[in-house]
């Protein structure tokens, strides 16, 4: 017989839940039976089925630490370790932690793989055949301390990734509230990107770099903590333009994504080759 034992009723329900599922999904076993009280899930079995049994109980244990026990646990560690006391916060770091965990995240630098279900295989194979008993915050504590030290480095990772996050759109807010109330110097820009980004007013007419320097706020530049590119944001936020057009290839670059974010709906981006003033364009 095994037996896992529990503080939480909570968390003998969750397991029994696993159990249940892989039994149903997979693992038919005959003769197996099932018993819980409020914290201890027991498992009875014929000995000629000893081995089906113990694989059902390490999928179950599986799926239990992968889906439950770890979200519960980045959730503890994010408010007692890190002080993220706002459910927001932690949510949208968990949610920032799944995607790097599911290869979402490829901007991300490379980070030591996990193969959790192999892991956590390894490690139950050699617990279970020592321990047909056992409570289950104890082999917590000793026993998933290497798949919990693996998971911390995909949890810094989200916590700086968060950070940067925050720190953008501090950023943007930022320069939206510089754009309120500016007087446009043009009506209309047209931004080519030929050679970093080009800029145009109406009638294909360019306006040089010299132009643009001189053109810029230096409030914008030196009055605040966060670096604003003075190549193409500063211009284009100091010329403050009711309309902006952008032309280019790679519609998904961070640049254009940072323009859209400012200046949202005064914003449209088109194809390159569509921009009708191509012989003004330097290549």
């Amino acid at each position: 017989m095994f037996q896992v034992h529990f503080e939480e009723t909570e968390e003998a329900k969750e397991l029994l839940s696993f159990l249940t599922k892989t039994m149903s999904s997979s693992l038919f076993i005959e003769g197996i039976e099932i018993l819980h009280n409020d914290r201890t899930i027991s498992i009875r079995y014929p000995n000629e089925v000893h081995q089906e049994c113990l694989q059902l109980l390490r999928n179950s244990l599986k799926g239990f630490i992968i889906a439950f026990k770890k979200e519960k646990w980045f959730e503890k560690l994010l408010e007692q370790q890190y002080y993220y006391n706002e459910a927001e916060e932690r949510h949208q770091i968990l949610e920032i932690l799944h995607s790097i965990l599911e290869g979402e995240r490829e901007d991300i630098e490379l980070l030591p793989y996990i193969d959790e279900n192999e892991m956590l295989e390894r490690i139950l194979q050699e617990f279970l055949s020592e321990q047909p008993s056992f409570y289950f915050e104890s082999f917590e504590t000793f026993r998933l301390k290497p798949y919990f030290e693996h998971l911390m480095n995909y949890l810094d990772a989200a916590i700086d990734e968060y950070k940067m996050e925050q720190e953008y759109q501090a950023f943007v807010h930022m320069l939206r509230d510089f754009l309120k109330g500016r007087e446009s110097k043009y009506k209309k820009i047209f931004l080519v990107d030929q050679d970093g980004f080009q800029f145009f007013i109406e009638g294909g007419i360019p306006l040089k770099r010299s132009e643009l320097a001189k053109i810029i706020d230096r409030k914008l530049v030196t009055n605040h903590p966060i670096y604003v590119d003075s190549v193409t944001i500063a211009p284009l936020i100091s010329i403050a333009p009711e309309e902006v057009y952008v032309f280019t290839d790679n519609m998904d670059q961070g640049m254009v994504v940072t323009l859209k974010n400012i200046f949202e709906e005064k914003l449209t981006v088109f194809p390159l080759e569509s921009y009708p003033f191509q012989e003004q364009v330097k290549y």
